[in-house]
């Protein structure tokens, strides 16, 4: 089992840049949706 997961570790840090640009792309999708909020409350105050 933990053979099995280190090789599959092993063979998944090829696609490293692939999780990285993976990780980035949900840290703008969260910075947006935090804007998108923080804006719909803002517009709401009014």
């Amino acid at each position: 089992m933990c053979c099995w997961f280190h090789c599959w570790v092993n063979r998944n840090l090829m696609s490293f840049s692939d999780l990285l640009l993976l990780s980035s792309w949900a840290g703008l999708l969260y910075i947006g949706a935090f804007l998108w909020r923080d804006l719909s409350i803002r517009r709401s105050a009014k």
